[in-house]
């Protein structure tokens, strides 16, 4: 299951907790929609057993911006911020702890990682899908 589901429009989360558990999703963003995450804890509870399956999934032609927010708790087989299709995200300040990969994308996805901790991840920082 998604938490926060997207599917258009203007979003913004500012000191939220957005968390999901076993095989939820944090945040889903789809189609066109735009969404702000400031200072926010992304991902699953503070625990192996509770780990999310992904943090934030964006696909199409969906745009993120991750700023000074904590990404953590990720399953090895998932992201803390994966971007699909022509999805874009600017990801500035934050901190990616306790995940599987901390980054992962498609070719066609664009994104901009400014100011970044990425901090012990399982399976690698960043990851590049065909």
């Amino acid at each position: 299951a998604i938490m926060v589901e997207a599917r258009g429009g203007n979003w913004v989360f500012h000191r939220c907790q957005l968390r999901a558990i076993k095989d939820g999703i944090a945040v889903g963003l789809f189609h066109q929609s735009k969404m702000k995450i400031l200072s926010c804890g992304v991902g699953g509870i503070c625990t192996w057993n509770l780990q999310a399956a992904s943090g934030v999934l964006a696909y199409e032609t969906s745009e993120l911006l991750l700023a000074q927010s904590v990404i953590e708790w990720v399953h090895d087989d998932g992201q803390g911020v994966r971007l699909w299709d022509a999805a874009y995200a600017r990801i500035i300040n934050c901190t990616f702890q306790y995940n599987g990969v901390d980054i992962g994308l498609c070719k066609r996805a664009d994104v901009k990682v400014k100011g970044c901790s990425l901090l012990g991840s399982n399976v690698g920082a960043f990851y590049l899908m065909a």
